[in-house]
């Protein structure tokens, strides 16, 4: 399955990079088949069916890092994951769109947020976590500096 992916992106790639009008299509592309493997890694699990989407309790943390403070499971892995899962949203919002830094922080603050919130909603296991907020804003925050060094470098074409 992975080799499979990795073909139809490479093949993709090699007929598309003739084109210099098509460049933009393929680093969308990219980055909406980035956005559907977020999606899917947040949201997906849905174990809830729709006419019993209310129905069950909703959990939300509101203390930053708790799970830092009472070493709880595996949080040290749960925050590099975080902020590495973020850092193409960032990275792509200033390559794509070119926006402005603030700009793109609340851009990528409002679609982490609405993540986080739709979690405990669709799943009732799932819950809010201001850490993870926090986290994964960090993450767009990184690549949208990485964006703009690569630029300044003159790795990556405007």
């Amino acid at each position: 399955m992975l080799f499979d992916v990795i073909f139809i992106i490479g093949l993709y790639v090699f007929l598309l990079k003739s084109w210099y009008k098509s460049k933009n299509l393929l680093i969308k592309t990219i980055f909406y088949i980035y956005m559907i493997g977020v999606l899917y890694l947040t949201i997906m699990p849905i174990l809830t069916s729709l006419p019993h989407l209310f129905d069950h309790s909703y959990t939300f943390n509101f203390h930053l890092f708790i799970d830092v403070f009472y070493e709880r499971g595996d949080y040290l892995r749960q925050i590099v994951l975080n902020i590495m899962m973020t850092i193409p949203l960032g990275f792509f919002l200033n390559q794509i769109y070119h926006f402005h830094f603030f700009k793109s922080m609340l851009l990528s603050f409002f679609i982490v947020l609405t993540i986080e919130l739709m979690q405990p909603i669709l799943h009732g296991n799932r819950i809010f976590d201001i850490t993870d907020l926090l986290t994964n804003t960090l993450g767009s925050i990184i690549g949208y500096c990485l964006c703009y060094w690569f630029r300044h470098l003159k790795i990556i074409d405007t």
